[in-house]
């Protein structure tokens, strides 16, 4: 599972399962952003305010695997 953050977005990419939703919070646990789909690569539009976040990433078979990134 790779997370990379550029200017505008985040994007979430797995090389060998698909992501069924991504989930953004921030450092409270607040909610930010939620993106549904099957897919290997999120691309979720975000405005960056040099913050930490935390990334909830669930694949298909249920699996959760969380991140932590700075946008």
């Amino acid at each position: 599972m790779i997370s990379i953050s550029n200017e505008n977005s985040i994007t979430v990419s797995s090389s060998q399962k698909e992501i069924a939703q991504v989930i953004v919070y921030d450092v409270l646990g607040k909610e930010i952003k939620k993106q549904i789909g099957n897919t290997t690569n999120f691309k979720i539009q975000l405005d960056k305010n040099n913050q930490v976040l935390l990334l909830e990433n669930t694949l298909k078979d249920g699996t959760k695997i969380h991140n932590k990134l700075i946008h």
